[in-house]
Order: C-alpha cells, then structure tokens, then sequence
C-alpha cells in the first residue's frame, strides 16, 4: 500500500517535471522566435526559466534516486576489497539520507517565509512558493529511498556486491 502511494507521488512529481521541461523548451524557443524574427521578446521569460529550473532540478535529482540512476566512478571502487565497498556505499547512502534530511527540514521553513513575505518574481510577479513547495517534496521524497537503500546495503552480504 505504501508503496503504491509513494510510487504514485514520485509519478506525479516526474509528470511536473515533464511538462515543466516542455513548457520551458516552448517559451524558450517562442521567445527566439519572437526577439530574432519580429524584434519582440517575451517580456519576464528569464525568470519563468529560472523558477522552471528551480523546479526541474530536484525533480531530476529525485528522479535519479527512484531510478538508481546516480552516476558513480568505478575506477577505484572495483578495486575495494568486497568489505571496503559495502563500507563506502553505506557511507555515502548515510550522508545522503542526512543531507537530505537536512535539506528538507529547512526547505519547510523556507516555504512558509516565501508564502508569508508574499515573495514573486520582479518583473511579473509570479509568486515562488509553489517553486519551493515542489523542491521541498521532492527532497522529501528522496529522504525514504536513501533510507531503503541504505537498509538493503546493510542487509546485503559481502558476495552481493563483489
């Protein structure tokens, strides 16, 4: 059951993500068309693609935990002994699950002072809470992953990962 609902909201977030992308790849090329061929840029379209980036970015990072698709340097890993490298993975899952932790406890703050300082963007205003709600649960999001990881490492015996 949890993991339906879990599932269900990294699919919704990566969904974001994808129109996201689509539409910052839309106005992008809009607004080349507009500012080369008829000398008119679309006014604000620098600050919809950096709230759109502030968006995609943990989106990806989210993505790539779900996937396991975080690249790694196997140059000197392959050459770890079998109990160095179940060491170093659970090292480094363990300051990912803190990191994260970390980044997701403050996002939550930061979202209410955004929503109350009523903050947008300069030139048309967009307000950046929803941005900073979409980061939060995305860092949020990456939190039980590291953690199931980190446990599956831990259970894991030493053959498994030579």
């Amino acid at each position: 059951m949890f993991q339906k609902v879990f599932d269900g909201f990294v699919k919704f977030l990566l969904g974001v993500g994808a129109v996201t992308l689509a539409f910052a790849m839309i106005i992008t090329t809009l607004d080349v068309i507009m500012r080369y061929f008829f000398h008119s840029p679309i006014q604000g379209v620098y600050e919809i693609i950096e709230l759109l980036m502030g968006v995609l970015s943990p989106i990806a990072i989210l993505y790539c935990s779900y996937k396991k698709g975080h690249v790694s340097v196997d140059l000197v890993y392959n050459m770890l002994s079998a109990r160095l490298k179940k060491f170093t993975l659970i090292l480094s899952l363990t300051c990912t699950c803190a990191v994260f932790i970390l980044l997701a406890t403050q996002a939550v703050p930061l979202i209410v002072e955004v929503m109350e300082s009523n903050l947008c963007t300069p030139t048309l205003g967009l307000p950046m809470w929803p941005a900073a709600a979409v980061i939060c649960l995305s860092f949020m999001l990456v939190i039980p992953i590291s953690i199931c990881e980190l446990i599956a490492a831990f259970h894991s015996s030493e053959e498994d990962k030579s």
